[in-house]
């Protein structure tokens, strides 16, 4: 089943659905913030804070425009790291200086968000 079949699944009422997204990308999200913060202690805040508002406006997301879940969940991930670090007047890490715990290899939605992030650095 793909994204948009259970975008569709829960715009249409399935709360339980919206379990298969997380899922599906629960681990490549929390290692997406870990890369930005670099701090262990906010990941899995941000990363609920994440999943939780993407989920209150996902009636909101227009499967017509051809935009990937994926893109929209690490997008709304990274302008959150963004918001936390001025709310906690934090340093930006670098893109290039993070840490990988990984084999290396970068998932596209990461490789994507990564960019994204990048640019608006």
């Amino acid at each position: 089943m793909d994204d948009f079949d259970v975008i569709n699944r829960v715009q249409a009422g399935d709360v339980e659905a919206f379990s298969i997204l997380v899922e599906k990308y629960h681990r490549h999200l929390l290692n997406f913030i870990f890369r930005l913060t670099g701090d262990e202690q906010l990941v899995e805040d941000i990363g609920q804070d994440v999943f939780l508002r993407v989920y209150k406006s996902i009636r909101k997301f227009d499967i017509e425009r051809g935009v990937p879940f994926s893109a929209w969940l690490f997008i709304t991930a990274r302008n959150r790291c963004i918001s936390e670090f001025r709310r906690r007047s934090l340093p930006l890490i670098p893109i290039g200086e993070t840490t990988d715990f990984r084999d290396g290899q970068r998932t596209p939605e990461e490789t994507a968000a990564l960019k994204a992030f990048a640019g608006a650095v």
